[in-house]
């Protein structure tokens, strides 16, 4: 039994590094899929019959790719989270993996965040790469005659741990156009209501100056954040709520707590179109793209 292969592992993760946690994630709906996602995702690679997908492979070059799909085709990813950068550590690995795929008569593909081909890759045209961008669009739009239902939601929830922990991590925005995106009925219209909005202690955030919430496929307000602070209980700022707010049980225990100005009512009612949820605990946008947009597509 190969403990290493994709089969024996969570589908939700068990690797604590964001980077290894999507790789395995990826690889878990390439092995669902099987050779015909794995072409559409791929399609520089004519795999025809079942592969074995393993994640973490070390090799005896001083080589450890993220991934590998092993079948008529051969295969060895590995995938950044980060833009790339020309690093003594990013070249030594490039270097080792390229001999260890040489050695194997393998294949060798790079997934980055990059918009382009990075330099030192491109100098070698053995070595392929996608960005993590165009994986997430062609899982999108692959089609299976077999329980297309579930590929589709397998690729929503793809998208969202690629948004939560790559793009939001490398989306360009700073604190002063961010946009935090959460999930919640009770958390908007309490906003609207008492101009706050709090959850569990100790939730981490990029830097932002506004927040939204989406539920019932929408996004229809925004709100200016004023101050973020934790606090042991509610009952500590009552003062910061209207007088007619009742606390509960759960609004005495330790949260973090946002202080709100009034709602802005968006242009437009911004509508989610795709099956699954946009969001399980935050995304992040730009305010001007929020204010544009139509639906949850154009953010």
């Amino acid at each position: 039994m190969n403990k290493k292969s994709i089969a024996y592992q969570s589908i939700f993760g068990e690797y604590h590094k964001d980077e290894d946690r999507i790789t395995a994630a990826l690889l878990q709906i390439l092995r669902i899929g099987g050779p015909e996602l794995m072409n559409a995702v791929f399609d520089d690679f004519d795999i025809s019959f079942d592969a074995e997908v393993n994640s973490q492979v070390k090799g005896e070059t001083k080589s450890r790719p993220d991934g590998e799909l092993r079948a008529n085709y051969h295969l060895f990813i590995e995938s950044k989270i980060q833009k790339w950068s020309a690093t003594k550590h990013n070249i030594t690995q490039l270097t080792n993996h390229i001999s260890l795929a040489q050695k194997e008569g393998a294949n060798l593909l790079y997934i980055t965040v990059d918009e382009r081909t990075p330099t030192e890759i491109a100098n070698h045209p053995d070595v392929y790469w996608t960005n993590w961008q165009e994986v997430v669009t062609r899982l999108k739009n692959f089609k299976s005659d077999f329980n297309n239902d579930v590929m589709a939601f397998l690729a929503s929830q793809f998208e969202m741990l690629i948004d939560n922990v790559v793009f939001s991590k490398n989306d360009g925005y700073t604190k002063k156009n961010r946009v935090i995106i959460v999930g919640g009925h009770f958390a908007e219209d309490v906003a609207c209501k008492y101009h706050f909005y709090s959850c569990q202690p100790n939730r981490k955030f990029l830097d932002a100056s506004y927040i939204a919430f989406y539920h019932q496929k929408r996004i229809k307000y925004v709100f200016k954040i004023k101050r973020i602070h934790d606090v042991e209980s509610l009952e500590e700022v009552k003062n910061l709520l209207h007088n007619n707010y009742v606390l509960t049980d759960g609004d005495k225990e330790p949260h973090t707590f946002f202080e709100l100005e009034n709602a802005e009512e968006l242009p437009q009612v911004v509508e989610h179109k795709q099956p699954g949820p946009f969001v399980q605990r935050q995304r992040y946008t730009s305010i001007e793209k929020l204010r544009k947009a139509i639906c949850t597509d154009d953010l």
